[in-house]
């Protein structure tokens, strides 16, 4: 079986301090090639698809959050990209080399959060059940029959609109006024009914503790009724873009 080099990230500038990481799967440890002004961090790895399975995800994340700690700027790379050889990485700086400069810049001085806010189960019943969607459930609850079937489609696409109506509401008053104050902002898909918004924002690293008085002021009025799960910092996956074509 060959070996690769799997690339966790690119880094802006020269790597200074002494690196003792061990790479993903335990072929080796984590290194280093410059190209220009860039770095690229990588280590040995065989020359197969990579599972990505806990212990390889984990290592992959701790190796960029390292670099991360130690302040250097850094576009992470999405899980799983191995090359065949140096050259080969070079062949690709020498075409992506812009394109990883820009999104350097792009991040230069920031830091990405997290920001995950679900209903609490008392207030998702109290906020999407209301008294048209109660009544037409009990009405169905009532009959029996084949148009059952139809019904409940029918009380489905009630509360999944009424769902939307809620979330909208809380985009509103939540992420958008949160997004002003930050660099940049995403809203990532609700992949759960119990999610209200999962978002993400880059901020100025000279501006966190004043941006996270405002996601707590924000959200103190809603305390009640959401659970908040505020995080950070990550690596810039949401505002930068290294799935790496060749």
């Amino acid at each position: 079986m060959g070996r690769g080099k799997y690339v966790y990230c690119f880094i802006e500038g020269r790597v200074t301090h002494d690196i003792d990481l061990e790479g993903i799967g335990k072929y080796g440890k984590v290194y280093f090639l410059d190209f220009r002004d860039i770095t690229a961090v990588l280590s040995d790895t065989a020359l197969v698809q990579l599972d990505p399975s806990r212990d390889n995800a984990l290592t992959h994340e701790r190796v960029i959050q390292h670099f991360m700690k130690l302040s250097y700027n850094l576009v992470p790379c999405s899980f799983g990209n191995i090359f065949k050889s140096r050259e080969d990485i070079n062949l690709f700086l020498n075409k992506a080399y812009k394109y990883i400069c820009d999104n350097l810049a792009r991040v230069r001085g920031s830091m990405e959060v997290g920001l995950r806010v679900l209903w609490k189960k008392d207030a998702f019943t109290r906020e999407i059940e209301t008294k048209e969607i109660v009544e037409f459930r009990d009405s169905i609850i009532k009959k029996s029959g084949k148009d059952n079937y139809l019904l409940n489609v029918e009380l489905g696409k009630m509360v999944e609109a009424q769902v939307k109506s809620r979330r909208q509401f809380y985009i509103r008053a939540i992420y958008d006024q949160i997004a002003r104050h930050a660099q940049d902002a995403v809203l990532n898909d609700a992949n759960n009914p119990l999610i209200v918004l999962n978002a993400a924002f880059l901020i100025l690293k000279s501006k966190e503790f004043e941006f996270d008085n405002i996601v707590d002021s924000t959200l103190k009025k809603y305390s009640d009724s959401l659970e908040v799960s505020y995080s950070g910092p990550w690596p810039p996956y949401n505002f930068t873009s290294m799935g790496i074509n060749r």
